[in-house]
């Protein structure tokens, strides 16, 4: 999930368009319409390929965040062993005392 604040669309438009996309994909994602997931790139390297995704609108007023669904392939996900889920249930109960 890719969540985008209204006012970090401009620049990541821009940055679509500095990486050759075209006019009509820089065009949906400055308004709104799509988002893009250029920020994987560097984290997932070139095994990964970049998606202009079908956005929607999340919250509304000052809360409003745009945002888009992306399938990552399993190749980089770590698996269950590391995964949250396996993390959380091998922790012990906690408490704070007073």
């Amino acid at each position: 999930l890719q969540l985008e604040p209204p006012g970090k669309l401009p620049e990541l438009a821009e940055m679509a368009e500095s990486q050759g996309w075209d006019a009509l994909t820089v065009k949906d994602l400055r308004s709104g319409v799509k988002l893009i997931d250029l920020e994987l790139q560097p984290a997932l390297g070139k095994d990964h390929t970049t998606k202009a995704q079908q956005a929607f609108v999340m919250g509304e007023g000052n809360a409003t965040l745009y945002a888009a669904l992306f399938h990552l392939e399993s190749a980089f996900s770590p698996g269950m062993a590391a995964s949250y889920g396996h993390f959380m249930s091998s922790r012990h109960d906690r408490s704070l005392q007073d």
